[in-house]
């Protein structure tokens, strides 16, 4: 939701930054309101246009392994755009979705692969 923080991490150039985007056309935990422009967005694009090395577009998952290889064999910022289904509308317990707990189950998921 935030298109200024790309500009910034191409600008900071980590070395091995893997940005996944994963675009179902909604902004999801905020009411499933539609993104605006969402069938002309193309967020591979805008990637580049904020200076990242290498950036892609996949909208179904034939070709997902390849990209993915593509996606960490590239040196720097390289970003994956993948089209999603929106998923069930999501309850608005904001004070669960920005807690503690929220944060640990998230860093879990991360890690747990």
């Amino acid at each position: 939701m935030n298109l200024g923080s790309q500009a910034t991490i191409a600008e900071a150039g980590p070395p091995s930054l893997y940005h996944l985007v994963f675009s179902n056309g909604m902004h999801e935990v905020n009411g499933m309101h539609p993104i605006q422009s969402r069938d002309k967005l193309d967020f591979a694009v805008i990637a580049l246009g904020c200076g990242y090395r290498d950036a892609a577009d996949r909208a179904e998952a034939d070709g997902l392994g390849v990209a993915l290889d593509r996606l960490f064999a590239s040196p720097g910022s390289s970003s994956l755009s993948l089209a999603v289904v929106p998923g069930e509308r999501f309850p608005r317990e904001y004070g669960y979705i920005h807690s503690a707990k929220a944060r640990e189950r998230f860093r879990f998921a991360l890690n747990s692969r």
